[in-house]
């Protein structure tokens, strides 16, 4: 299945509002997309907003950064690297972090949400699910 110019892997995530598939761009590189399957028209401003706020805040801020957007048969989408460290849910479920590793998680949650907050921003869906680790765990 093709979503725009990328090559879809798998379906990796499903939310009431859409999905998140595992893709390939045409340079190879790795990418989550996530497509918008609600069209009600608050759906689709909620989705706007949230490519706003992406394209605002990239990875010097501690967020995804945004590479691409677009529309396909399925409705709008937005492409963001594929990040292969899991997420916060899953690493808590393998036992605590070390007192150290903790704080250094916190720190770098507090800078992120204190440079949305610089902006007026506030992230109104922040759960362990969101919180994104790389494979080498930064």
């Amino acid at each position: 299945m093709k979503l725009g110019t990328y090559e879809v892997a798998a379906e990796i995530g499903r939310g009431s509002a859409g999905a998140v598939f595992a893709a390939r761009a045409v340079s190879g590189e790795k990418v989550a997309i996530k497509v918008l399957r609600n069209h009600e028209q608050a759906a689709l401003a909620r989705f706007e907003r949230e490519r706003r706020l992406l394209s605002a805040l990239g990875e010097a801020e501690g967020f995804v950064p945004l590479l691409d957007t677009g529309t396909c048969a399925e409705g709008p989408f937005i492409v963001m690297p594929l990040l292969e460290g899991g997420d916060l849910r899953k690493r808590l479920e393998r036992g605590p972090f070390p007192v150290e590793e903790a704080i250094s998680l916190g720190l770098s949650l507090a800078r992120a949400l204190g440079r949305a907050h610089a902006r007026r921003l506030v992230h109104r869906d922040l759960k362990p699910e969101n919180i994104l680790f790389t494979r080498d765990g930064r």
